[in-house]
């Protein structure tokens, strides 16, 4: 973990070495690309900026939807509403995002299953995000519900073993059947694209977030370290492994230190983001450990201060 931290600006300038050959292969091409060429170039920087900084993606997704309105095809403009639903949230927009995909016309006879599946996939993602940012029992329920509902719906259009598994995982873990949720998400963790470091962080984090439920904190701990080394690698800001990690470490493992250095970690990456949310959630967790990591240092300077005190007085 700590050899991933000290290489993680190694791994965002890596990321930004990406994005600008994307964007000057762009900038030299683009006048004599074809719309749907425009189309995939800014969905490449879409995908690049979507869980690194919220702002750009929003701006690619935003593009997306006008490139679309070019092309003479639903299936571009579902997609690029799609994805401007799904970012939207993870700004913390959850009533933007809602309307943006609920505005989706949908004409399932004619849209490509992939097309689908992600619509109903993200759509109920939104959901459940805001269920989890609600916390309320009434209207939480609500929202899973709706989301489990649109989960369900993705499944007649899958035909990815991984993504099945995690749809019918997400759905269980939302009903609270913990140990079917883990089950079916080991099973997708098992054989899923590891180079697709964005599901990867899904399914540690969750499997994480599960075992922590079922108080396995080992367990739970092991998930969250390999999520966030994931996250590091792959220059991943939205994230939630890195909150996870320290809030583990600090009331199970009572390791102040380490707890205190991954908060004002997963802070500064969510500051980055920009996302709203998460920076709400771990600024309630910062003033917590990272003043008692201070009060533990001033104890220790305290007692170097009597023990050379005493010591000076003996001799």
């Amino acid at each position: 973990m700590s050899l991933a931290l000290q290489q993680k600006d190694m791994y965002c300038q890596k990321k930004l070495e990406r994005i600008d050959s994307i964007r000057n292969f762009l900038n030299v091409n683009e006048k004599r690309m074809t719309d749907e060429e425009k189309f995939q170039i800014n969905a490449n920087l879409y995908n690049e900026f979507k869980l690194y900084s919220f702002d750009s993606a929003f701006h690619y997704a935003t593009q997306l939807c006008k490139i679309a309105s070019s092309i003479d095809s639903a299936a571009y403009m579902v997609n690029a509403k799609t994805k401007l639903g799904y970012i939207l949230a993870r700004g913390g927009f959850f009533k933007e995002a809602i309307d943006s995909l609920s505005s989706i016309w949908i004409e399932k006879e004619t849209l490509p299953a992939q097309v689908l599946a992600d619509y109903y996939i993200s759509f109920g993602r939104v959901y459940h995000d805001l269920a989890d940012y609600a916390k309320d029992d009434v209207f939480s329920s609500k929202y899973n519900q709706i989301g489990n509902e649109l989960l369900t719906e993705s499944q007649s259009y899958l035909s990815d073993s991984s993504t099945i598994y995690y749809v019918r995982g997400k759905i269980a873990l939302k009903e609270d059947k913990l140990a079917e949720s883990k089950q079916l998400y080991r099973q997708a963790l098992e054989i899923c694209d590891t180079t697709d470091t964005e599901t990867l962080s899904v399914l540690l984090s969750t499997l994480a977030f599960i075992d922590r439920k079922l108080e396995l904190n080992d367990e739970a701990i092991y998930y969250y370290v390999k999520a966030a080394v994931n996250d590091i690698r792959s220059a991943t800001k939205e994230s939630v492994s890195m909150r996870g990690l320290a809030t583990m470490l600090y009331y199970h493992k009572n390791d102040v230190n380490r707890a205190s250095e991954y908060i004002n970690e997963a802070f500064e990456d969510a500051t980055f983001y920009g996302t709203r949310h998460r920076i709400n959630v771990i600024g309630t967790l910062l003033p917590v450990f990272v003043g008692e990591k201070l009060d533990i240092e001033q104890v220790k300077r305290q007692t170097f201060q009597d023990s050379f005190i005493l010591t000076s007085i003996f001799a």
